[in-house]
């Protein structure tokens, strides 16, 4: 059978183009469990659920025994399935403000000292480097002990921690951005430093800067719940993740679900915001293809 010359130049064509693969099935499990949550938090007043302040039962209840309180109730017959939900807000609205309190403060940072150099970016690494000699943990625990906690404060202490890790990435980033050739047009055509910063450098370095986000949001609710877990955290009657598993764990050989259903949460969302982060850095270098 013969082939004309139209026949090979479309197969040629479909040779060079690009292959389109499918997402990784844990990048689609991940993605639409992050979506159900961030859902049924913005949603929390308009599902048909209890408050999560108002008993549904008369003490404990072990889940799948009612509908749609499917979790359980508590020792106090509080809806597992509501607190989880609300717990959901508290958390999430945390971290994510924590994370853009020090990723603004860090960007703004990093690339000013890339730009400008000289003492700028001595005394910027200088302080990066002072945050960093003390373990993250130890300062979020000394600072959350002084200060009264709430939603701002917290972020505010989450923000200051993750400021020297954003600032060094965009820092790097900026770096290379600043020495390619359209950069180096821009500086002789003699583009003030705000807009080359803001114009030119900042959006290609969004896809680095996004990709780290979702693995700081994802630490900062571990340590979060860490804080809730020791009562230090944000404080009642508004639930939360770590608090939830604090006031089961003393129940935990005879009702194991006040336990086991919000660490089984934060570890799911906690794997899904680390999981699409690495793989939006994986995109950003390069390496990872299509999402």
């Amino acid at each position: 059978m013969t082939t004309g010359p139209g026949t090979r130049a479309a197969a040629a064509e479909d040779e060079d183009a690009p292959v389109r693969r499918r997402p990784p099935v844990s990048l689609v499990l991940c993605s639409a469990w992050v979506v159900l949550v961030l859902a049924s938090t913005l949603l929390a007043g308009l599902l048909p659920i209890a408050g999560y302040d108002e008993p549904v039962a008369d003490g404990a209840t072990p889940p799948f025994e009612s509908w749609p309180e499917f979790l359980g109730a508590d020792s106090v017959g509080l809806s597992v399935l509501s607190r989880v939900i609300h717990g959901a807000q508290l958390s999430l609205a945390v971290a994510v403000l924590g994370t853009v309190i020090g990723m603004a403060g860090g960007v703004a940072l990093g690339t000013a000292a890339a730009y400008f150099k000289g003492w700028l970016a001595t005394v910027v690494n200088l302080l990066s480097d002072v945050v960093l000699a003390f373990p993250g943990l130890v300062l979020l625990l000394a600072m959350a002990s002084v200060m009264r906690p709430s939603v701002w404060s917290l972020s505010a202490m989450l923000g200051l921690l993750s400021l020297p890790s954003s600032l060094r990435i965009a820092y790097a980033n900026a770096n290379v951005q600043l020495g390619r050739d359209y950069v180096l047009a821009a500086r002789a055509l003699g583009t003030p430093a705000w807009r080359m910063i803001v114009r030119e450098v900042l959006p290609n370095i969004t896809h680095s800067l996004v990709a780290f986000g979702f693995v700081m949001v994802a630490t900062f609710m571990i340590a979060l719940g860490a804080l809730d877990f020791l009562g230090i955290g944000l404080p009642p009657p508004r639930p939360s993740w770590g608090g939830m598993i604090a006031s089961g764990f003393d129940s935990i050989r005879t009702r194991p679900y006040l336990v086991f259903v919000p660490a089984a949460v934060l570890l799911l969302t906690v794997f899904s915001f680390n999981t699409i982060g690495d793989r939006l850095r994986e995109r950003a270098d390069g390496r990872g293809g299509h999402l």
